[in-house]
């Protein structure tokens, strides 16, 4: 009974001690762990994943409703004139036109003819016409006209008259159309020469196509007058 109740208690013993180092291990193995929590360093990051896919687009949304027109700004500063451009070309020559119809009172030609030079009539019969081109041929004119045209003759003369003394002057076309005439005269008692100038003016009617003659002519009524400057003028007109 003795040895058996020795032998219970060993048995406790053991069994308390057994328990106590469980303890002891149990209780040492959480502070390992404590410590192991507290002390370890951060393990290293994990890799990052792979960026999933791009989404579709979403739908076009309603365009927005467009604003109030905005006022208008200041105009600027007109700028500086450019240079000129290049000449450009000539343009092709144009198409003649019709030939047109001669005008009423157009002046076709003019021919003029003048002197200075002194024409004593001295020598002359008095009462008589004299072609003044027998003295100065340049008192002569031809002209060639067109059909129906006019001429238009002006003759103008200064003469030197002694007392005393006269003298008529005309125009002849032809020999034919003869103009009105000027007439100068001096008569008594003059004490001296005097100077005088005489002018006349001749249209002819419608005339023929082809050379037409222009003559000046004079006649010595009294005394020995002198013929000085002079000019003669032919003007040819067209008519209708």
């Amino acid at each position: 009974m003795a040895k058996e109740k020795k032998n219970k208690s060993h048995l406790k013993l053991a069994s308390a001690i057994l328990i106590f180092a469980l303890l002891m291990l149990l209780l040492g193995a959480g502070l390992t762990t404590l410590v192991l929590t507290k002390t370890s360093p951060p393990g290293p990051a994990g890799l990052n994943g792979e960026i999933g896919p791009q989404g579709e687009s979403g739908p076009q949304g309603t365009a927005g409703e467009t604003g109030p027109q905005g006022l208008q700004g200041e105009t600027g500063p007109i700028g500086p004139e450019g240079p000129m451009g290049p000449q450009g070309e000539a343009g092709p020559q144009g198409i003649q036109g019709p030939q047109g119809e001669p005008g009423t009172g157009l002046i076709i030609q003019i021919l003029q003819s003048r002197n200075v030079t002194i024409i004593e009539t001295n020598e002359v019969s008095a009462m008589q016409w004299y072609n003044l081109s027998d003295f100065d041929s340049s008192m002569d004119i031809t002209v060639d006209v067109s059909q129906n045209s006019k001429i238009l003759v002006e003759f103008t003369g200064i003469h030197l008259m002694e007392t005393p003394s006269s003298i008529w002057v005309r125009v002849v076309i032809d020999n034919v159309l003869v103009s009105t005439r000027y007439m100068i005269s001096v008569g008594t008692p003059a004490s001296a020469s005097t100077y005088n100038c005489g002018h006349l003016e001749f249209l002819s009617d419608p005339l023929d196509a082809g050379e037409h003659t222009i003559q000046v002519q004079f006649l010595k009524e009294a005394g020995d007058p002198t013929i000085l400057d002079r000019v003669l003028t032919v003007i040819e007109i067209a008519s209708s």
